[in-house]
């Protein structure tokens, strides 16, 4: 697959990942204290899940130029999967203020790395 070549073999810069897709895996677990493997595995125990939507939120966000089925493929996820959590994003973010914290968490560190 090439989307999980891209992120594999993706060159490091001052000890920082450089792709956005490397930035996601690193943040995402580093603020929700779930393992990349966890939301990469088949549990759904909320917490998991929750982490899950948002690497799956994330990103489709940062990566308009991948389609679901290419996120799917990266994450072993069917692309039902992703369009499931495109779907729920919303109302999951809007209900959940603990939820909403993480996110926000998340996408604090990545832009503010990015810039």
């Amino acid at each position: 697959d090439k989307l999980a070549a891209k992120i594999v073999n993706a060159p490091a810069q001052f000890g920082y990942p450089v792709t956005d897709h490397q930035r996601i895996m690193r943040i995402v677990p580093a603020v929700t204290g779930i393992s990349w493997e966890r939301i990469k595995g088949k549990q759904r125990d909320q917490p998991v899940v929750n982490a899950r939507w948002l690497a799956i939120n994330m990103l489709t966000e940062c990566s308009g130029k991948y389609s679901c089925s290419q996120i799917a493929r990266f994450l072993d996820k069917d692309h039902t999967t992703i369009l499931h959590a495109k779907k729920g994003w919303p109302k999951l973010y809007v209900n959940d203020l603990e939820f909403q914290k993480t996110a926000e968490a998340c996408w604090y560190k990545f832009w503010k790395e990015r810039l």
